[in-house]
């Protein structure tokens, strides 16, 4: 039996435009070169500080969501 997903609202245009412009002006981070010794922790927290802003615009999602999308 599979686990149950849990499903968040549909991504919203004023969403994919803040991600878009926010990945298009933190090149490191959109490409997954963060680099350093606290590379993994910055990118962690970016992605708590995005997924918090893109949630206020629209239907909220996990930061793990926000990943895939």
């Amino acid at each position: 039996m599979r686990p149950k997903t849990i499903r968040s609202g549909r991504v919203n245009g004023r969403q994919w435009e803040f991600l878009r412009d926010y990945m298009a002006s933190h090149s490191a981070f959109a490409t997954g070169k963060l680099m350093g010794p606290h590379g993994a922790i910055n990118a962690a927290q970016q992605w708590e500080e995005l997924s918090t802003r893109l949630n206020e615009l629209g239907p909220d999602k996990s930061r793990e969501q926000w990943k895939t999308v």
